[in-house]
């Protein structure tokens, strides 16, 4: 029987985990560079990024044994000092992706969770992702939700009236908030996460399981 393990991503597979990204990255897009060139410089970036120095940074991975089949990171960010009673670090779930062979199976649901997990664990007030059509129905069934309250300016905006069109929430952006009881995360604050399918969005570049971004 085979059997899939879900595991922290070390430096052995940094170059696996770039080489995924290129294949996730041009489904849904043409690239720009050789694959060649990206797998280097995606490398060296895993290195520093993910490497033991490295806090702010988490790769999970699923695998069979013999190789990887999924990734899942989370890029955790401080807020703000406040006053109030409210957690002060935000997490951005990322290059979310499972290999078009092995969909369907649940993994991308594990690698979710898995990271979800982990960001209730270190107390992040709140996760964002932006979401393609294809995984809203795997977020919303691990109680991520539209939210209606954040504004987000893509590159190349230039004026109030396009800020307000681009609206959280209009129409592929989720948030899931305050990780107040061990099982639930509750609609609210900021957070940003990359999905499995589609497109490459700030703060960082990344998400598919088709699951997906």
């Amino acid at each position: 029987m085979r059997r899939f393990r879900i595991r922290v991503a070390t430096s052995a597979d940094w170059r696996a985990l770039a080489e995924m990204r290129y294949r996730f990255r041009t489904e849904v897009g043409s690239p720009t560079e050789t694959k060649s060139r990206f797998v280097r410089r995606c490398t060296s970036w895993m290195k520093k990024a993910f490497g033991a120095d490295s806090s702010a940074w988490r790769c999970w991975v699923i695998d069979d044994g013999k190789q990887l089949l999924g990734h899942v990171c989370v890029q955790l960010f401080e807020k703000m000092p406040n006053p109030v009673n409210e957690p002060e670090a935000h997490a951005y779930l990322t290059n979310f992706y499972v290999v078009p062979e092995m969909r369907g199976r649940g993994l991308g649901r594990k690698l979710l969770n898995k990271a979800l997990s982990w960001c209730r664990a270190q107390d992040a007030d709140a996760v964002i992702l932006w979401a393609t059509a294809e995984s809203k129905s795997l977020y919303r069934r691990s109680d991520l939700h539209e939210s209606a309250d954040i504004l987000q300016a893509t590159r190349g905006y230039s004026s109030a009236a396009q800020l307000s069109a681009q609206r959280l929430g209009e129409p592929d952006q989720f948030v899931c908030q305050s990780f107040d009881a061990p099982d639930n995360f509750l609609v609210g604050d900021v957070v940003a996460v990359e999905t499995l399918t589609g497109g490459e969005h700030k703060p960082g570049n990344n998400h598919a399981t088709k699951v997906q971004h």
